[in-house]
């Protein structure tokens, strides 16, 4: 599961990626343990709860459109 990140002023900043397993559809997409998740289908994502709010909306199966934050660099993918 993945974990609150913060900025570095202690603000909520997203998601952190935790783990990525093997087979999984985030390593399938190209999420890193590590990313920071900021945005899924367009959405601001400032923690895990959120994101998993955002998740239980869709369908299994359903393309998301992902924002990761990796290093300095803000990153976009889509996981199915």
């Amino acid at each position: 599961f993945p974990e609150d990140a913060k900025d570095e002023n202690g603000k909520p900043a997203g998601a952190k990626v935790a783990d990525v397993s093997p087979d999984g559809a985030a390593k399938k997409a190209g999420l890193l343990a590590g990313d920071v998740i900021v945005e899924m289908n367009g959405k601001a994502v400032t923690s895990q709860q959120q994101m998993r709010d955002l998740l239980e909306g869709l369908k299994g199966g359903e393309a998301v459109q992902v924002v990761v934050k990796r290093k300095d660099e803000m990153k976009s993918f889509k996981v199915t």
